[in-house]
């Protein structure tokens, strides 16, 4: 699940209020995240950034990635769920 805003500072002060929380903060600021159909780093990074996909690919699931930029701004990630390619 991402959720896109135009600053760091914003970016940075939803990731902080949690994973269960990303929904209620997008709402409240009158966005809306979206989720993420299963997908690779390389495909994720293609439609975010480098940057992004290195975050959300690093964080273990359920908890929240570290903010990063892509071309619409920056991305709070939330890692709903992980699989393993063997």
């Amino acid at each position: 699940t991402q959720l896109i805003v135009p600053t760091k500072a914003a970016a940075d002060a939803i990731a902080a209020r949690g994973a269960g929380a990303l929904e209620t903060a997008a709402r409240e600021a009158g966005l809306a995240t979206s989720k993420i159909a299963a997908t690779d780093r390389q495909a994720y990074a293609g439609t975010s950034s480098t940057a992004v996909a290195a975050a959300a690919f690093a964080a273990p699931r359920g908890s929240i990635a570290a903010t990063a930029r892509g071309g619409l701004g920056y991305y709070v990630v939330r890692v709903d769920s992980v699989s393993q390619n063997t």
